[in-house]
């Protein structure tokens, strides 16, 4: 079984690669992922997932972007197109802690995630400049 780790609030935009349990954010875990999402090009010869890879545990309102990722499938989450991945409604519609701002300098620290509809990936309040 895989290690017993708690992902929430998370987002991973590289790319992951590996012979077997390989995933746009988490290869194999038995803990929960909540609130996550992946956006780079997944590859492997085995257990693939373009979220999770393998778990155990509970995913829930994570999202995975499928036209980036290449896959179509994921041991959890939600597959998206890169449109959908863009848009706020699609985070906020899971329930989310987010809202759009005018740009990708501006922040409202008042939510976790913000984002700038229709143009960027959500990003977490607190980061810097993109």
């Amino acid at each position: 079984m895989g290690d017993l780790g708690t992902v929430r609030n998370s987002y991973s935009t590289a790319s992951a690669s590996s012979d077997n349990n390989v995933g746009g954010l988490v290869g194999a875990n038995a803990g929960p992922v909540s609130n996550s999402y992946s956006t780079g090009s997944v590859t492997g010869d085995y257990v693939i997932g373009g979220l999770v890879g393998q778990s155990w545990g509970t995913v829930s309102n994570s999202l995975w972007d499928v036209e980036t990722s290449e896959q179509d499938s994921s041991a959890g989450g939600t597959g998206r197109t890169t449109v959908e991945m863009r848009n706020v409604d699609t985070f906020s519609d899971a329930r989310w802690n987010i809202i759009a701002v005018a740009g990708p300098s501006m922040r409202n620290t008042g939510y976790i995630w913000n984002i700038v509809d229709g143009e960027t990936y959500p990003f977490l309040s607190w980061q810097s400049v993109l």
